[in-house]
């Protein structure tokens, strides 16, 4: 069975501003927007090579040779549980969308299957990397990142929460866990962390 990475994320609270006047205030924008509209015209249309040169690349391909390694990446969010959820498709991993993009100052978070009944799992040779492997990020823009394994931890499945995991600050760096377990008849395997820092620093 599928498990969800059962790692909690802090999440910044809502603004919670409330807009002056209530909903008759709101209401009325709404209208006066509508009204300019109409007799202005709608606002020029952006180029669609200034819209895609606006849009953040996204991480779309994770490549690591020393473990025969090559899946696509999905954009992932949180569930309803507060934990990161998992990618749709088995052979595919899952980057944190509400987190660091990959290159940025922090720590950006990936997660894959481990186990997988029907199917290989992407993350199922995580535990053979080494320190100085390579890992390769292609993104969504043609460009590709590199980033070079720094350690390989491992840490009892049923923990919540893993030091530095999600980090929005300190050098530009990629994480790599595992989103499922086996069960060996005593208890879950551990979970396997990947640490790694790019190799080119990010620009500010």
């Amino acid at each position: 069975m599928k498990e969800q990475l059962a790692l909690r994320l802090v999440r910044p609270r809502t603004l919670g501003l409330v807009v002056a006047g209530g909903a008759g205030a709101i209401l009325a924008g709404i209208a006066a927007g509508v009204a300019f509209t109409h007799l202005l015209g709608p606002p020029p249309a952006t180029p669609r090579a200034v819209r895609s040169a606006l849009v953040p690349p996204v991480p779309v391909r994770l490549q690591i040779s020393a473990i025969g390694l090559s899946a696509g990446v999905e954009s992932v969010g949180v569930t309803t549980g507060g934990t990161m959820a998992v990618p749709q498709n088995a052979t595919d991993v899952g980057w944190y969308s509400g987190g660091v993009r990959p290159g940025q100052h922090g720590d950006a978070v990936i997660d894959g299957d481990a186990v997988w009944v029907s199917q290989p799992a992407p993350f199922a040779r995580l535990s053979d990397l080494k320190a100085g492997d390579r890992v390769r990020l292609g993104l969504s823009n043609g460009s590709t990142l590199t980033f070079r394994v720094v350690s390989v931890t491992s840490y009892p499945f049923t923990l919540s929460q893993i030091p530095g995991l999600f980090s929005r600050s300190g050098t530009p760096r990629l994480s790599l866990v595992t989103s499922t377990s086996e069960w060996d008849g005593k208890g879950y395997q551990p979970r396997v962390v990947v640490n790694a820092v790019l190799e080119v620093p990010a620009r500010r």
